[in-house]
């Protein structure tokens, strides 16, 4: 069986709409593209404006009560210098192996309670380092955490 040649009016009749099809969706995508890029610059515009007033207002606090109130700029500007400070203003702190018993030790001190990060600071650790066998001994109930404080569970007194 022979297949049949295209009707090459049939084939340019093709071609026409799908060049026409393709154009039209070029030109739909352009301005699709414009629209976002307006949206983007109107929302841009609008945190620009809100900034800036919630700046003013604090400035005019600062100058109602005297007290000065720090502006998103300052608070920018204290972060960048945070994260450019050098190492050395953050020494490490020695990894070792921590028991139960040394951390038990440390809550007992405390009966009032202690947050983790200050019992890695009496450990002479990071508190992420301590952090999961905390909270084993939370869960093998021989210490009891309220709110951001541990406590030696009553029955372990």
């Amino acid at each position: 069986m022979m297949g049949k040649t295209p009707d090459p009016e049939a084939k340019d009749s093709v071609k026409r709409m799908l060049a026409e099809f393709r154009k039209k969706r070029k030109k739909e995508n352009k301005q699709l593209r414009e629209e976002i890029n307006r949206s983007k610059q109107k929302r841009k515009l609008a945190i620009q404006e809100l900034l800036g007033q919630k700046e003013n207002m604090q400035k005019e606090e600062t100058r109602e009560t005297g007290v000065k109130v720090e502006t998103v700029a300052e608070k920018a500007e204290k972060l960048k210098e945070k994260e450019e400070a050098p190492a050395e203003e953050f020494p490490e702190k020695e990894a070792r192996e921590i028991s139960d018993e040394e951390i038990l030790e440390v809550i007992r001190v405390y009966p009032e309670g202690i947050k983790l990060p200050e019992i890695g600071e009496e450990l002479g650790v990071h508190y992420i380092q301590i952090a999961n066998l905390v909270s084993d001994l939370v869960e093998a109930e021989q210490v009891e955490k309220e709110d951001k404080l541990y406590k030696i569970q009553k029955n372990n007194n």
